[in-house]
């Protein structure tokens, strides 16, 4: 079980349908929907792959990335996804949970 960030990403887009990953994407490109984060231009997207976005995410996104994924399947009503995954991600050490849920998540 990987607890890379971009292994973890990956693996939920890859769960994701043909017309989910399309409105994933939709998310991240749309102005005003990710609270506090800025869009990936829609130029950057159309057309990538899930391997490719991922990288996209990755550049746009840096550490925030696993929080911006997590922002988007709720928006999508998809956490059991979310959930699926999330115990891939490895809590640090010497803090609870719930502090690193506050600080990343």
């Amino acid at each position: 079980m990987s607890s890379d960030p971009e292994e973890i990403l990956l693996g939920i887009l890859e769960d994701l349908g043909h017309e989910d990953f399309d409105n994933f994407q939709w998310y991240l490109w749309h102005d005003r929907v990710l609270e506090g984060f800025k869009s990936i231009p829609k130029s950057k997207l159309e057309g990538l792959d899930r391997k490719n976005t991922v990288d996209e995410m990755i550049q746009a996104y840096s550490i925030h990335t696993l929080k911006v994924t997590k922002m988007v399947l709720e928006k999508m009503k998809m956490m059991g996804l979310w959930e699926k995954h999330e115990k891939k991600i490895p809590k640090p050490e010497g803090k609870s949970w719930k502090h690193e849920n506050l600080m990343m998540f």
